[in-house]
């Protein structure tokens, strides 16, 4: 991180220098570093509306009842790139 920081100045905050650092990460370490960060992120205390909680729940419970429904890591993630793009 030093070295990016020498590249984009003293300034360039924490999350850019991050941000340039995982650019730079083969998909394996990308995939690696997610699982990382979900795993360490603290979800205790979320502000989720009670809406989407409601959501949430009806979701689970639509998954719980037909688990075909469902979808795997690598297609929910194909999904979602491909609504980025």
């Amino acid at each position: 991180m030093a070295d990016l920081r020498e590249r984009h100045g003293p300034s360039t905050s924490g999350l850019a220098v991050a941000r340039a650092a995982a650019d730079q990460l083969s998909p394996a370490e990308r995939d690696e570093l997610r699982d990382y960060l979900i795993a360490t992120t603290d979800v205790t205390n979320l502000d989720v509306s009670e809406s989407a909680q409601r959501l949430v729940r009806s979701r689970a419970a639509e998954l719980e009842a037909d688990p075909s429904v469902g979808l795997t890591v690598t297609e929910a993630m194909r999904r979602i790139r491909a609504r980025l793009a």
